[in-house]
């Protein structure tokens, strides 16, 4: 081979040196950027993790979980991905669990207070029952309000001459000074509780005629 030759062969080899030293380059950044979109992917995982952290009941009970499913998946020992990625599935589920106990929780304590109104039946929407705070202010009027109607109906149907407006206007003066009311309540304390006692029964023969109730 002549020097021209040579020199020919050594400046493709350069060139060729060159494109190789680029794809590598190219590669690496490659390479680093996908370790870099990695790490940032496993970071939000542990954050959503550790937002999850207020559903975590019994830390141990998790701990077991966590690494019966890492041992199932044959999982590599140490592995900060894996780790993260289970932990997080695990705390969705006890999330769901979390979520559904607050809806049973939420029902329960709607249909106590208000047995003859339906409940939602989501947990989106008693949510939003119980974020109007008018609304529920107006619910337990209405409880209240039946109630006396019921103690006032009782005393009607018995005495059907009283004044029940005039009853209900307020209560009697004795001279400049309201009577005074403790000893009427303790009175009518055990009679009170009969007439909600058979208000309550009403009520479940209702519930039980929509299949509410067994």
């Amino acid at each position: 081979m002549d020097n021209k030759g040579l020199r020919d062969r050594v400046k493709s080899l350069e060139q060729q040196l060159k494109t190789a030293k680029a794809c590598a380059a190219i590669s690496k950044s490659k390479a680093e950027r996908a370790l870099e979109s990695e790490k940032l992917i496993l970071d939000s995982v542990k954050e959503a993790a550790e937002g999850l952290l207020c559903v975590r009941v019994d830390p141990a009970e998790e701990n077991r979980r966590v690494d019966a499913r890492l041992k199932a998946m044959n999982a590599p020992s140490g592995s900060a991905r894996d780790l993260a990625l289970t932990l997080l599935h695990d705390r969705v589920k006890q999330a769901e669990s979390f979520t559904e106990w607050c809806r049973e929780g939420l029902v329960m304590v709607q249909r106590s207070l208000f047995p003859l109104n339906p409940a939602p039946s989501t947990l989106e929407g008693l949510f939003s029952w119980y974020r109007n705070p008018r609304q529920v202010r107006q619910k337990v009027r209405e409880q209240l309000i039946n109630g006396a109607i019921v103690a006032l109906a009782f005393v009607r149907a018995h005495c059907p001459n009283l004044d029940i407006a005039k009853i209900c206007r307020g209560l009697p003066l004795r001279g400049d000074q309201r009577a005074n009311m403790q000893g009427h309540y303790d009175a009518v304390r055990r009679p009170a509780e009969d007439v909600i006692w058979q208000l309550e029964w009403e009520e479940d023969q209702v519930l039980r005629a929509r299949g509410d109730i067994p």
